[in-house]
């Protein structure tokens, strides 16, 4: 009985945080507290912001120049190019240049550190289709209970927390960190600090 209650389990629960990490990524540059800041609120700012045709008008045509290079990747799916603008507009980009969802998550483990699988605001949390590279990024804005968040999402349709009209945009999304999305599932977080070498290296040299 107890076996057949656990495989009940996994088969009502496919977005279980088994395979779920955490990976953050520390800078030791000046300021990154204020800048990893700035960029959450460009990313508020942009909240509403709608698409003309499929992944185009001039806005979101600036989200794929500023990852993919001028003109480059226009018409391409941004939900990633908007993080990635997002970070080099506040001055500073803690990964290399993409607009692949996954490519933060990958980079952060190969360079990075391991933590808890828990939400921080300022978090990239990833989806990924099995099997395949292709995914979904969004950025964590706010913290709810019982693994729920409230995102900036890019390059989403349908219903947002704000209410935008339905069609492709830039928008406000409660989401579940073990949760599903269509048929991607929950790759992972990625998290950003402030190098703790400098804080000690500051506070020795006072």
């Amino acid at each position: 009985m107890k076996i057949v209650i656990i495989i009940l389990a996994f088969l009502l629960f496919p977005f279980s945080a088994i395979s779920q990490q955490k990976w953050v990524l520390e800078s030791d540059i000046c300021n990154f507290n204020a800048i990893s800041e700035q960029r959450l609120k460009y990313l508020e700012n942009e909240v509403g912001t709608m698409e003309i045709g499929n992944n185009r008008g001039a806005r979101v045509d600036e989200y794929n120049d500023s990852a993919l290079g001028y003109k480059k990747g226009r018409g391409a799916p941004y939900c990633q190019s908007v993080a990635t603008w997002a970070w080099l507009k506040s001055g500073y980009l803690p990964y290399p240049r993409t607009a692949l969802a996954n490519a933060p998550y990958n980079y952060a483990r190969r360079e990075g550190k391991r933590v808890s699988y828990k939400p921080v605001i300022g978090d990239e949390i990833k989806w990924k289709y099995p099997g395949s590279w292709k995914g979904h990024t969004e950025t964590i804005i706010k913290v709810l209970e019982n693994g729920f968040v409230i995102t900036v999402a890019g390059n989403v349709t349908g219903k947002s927390l704000t209410n935008d009209p339905v069609g492709g945009g830039v928008k406000l999304m409660r989401r579940g960190i073990y949760q599903r999305i269509g048929k991607m599932v929950i790759n992972g977080l990625v998290g950003f600090k402030a190098s703790q070498v400098r804080a000690v290296v500051s506070s020795s040299g006072s």
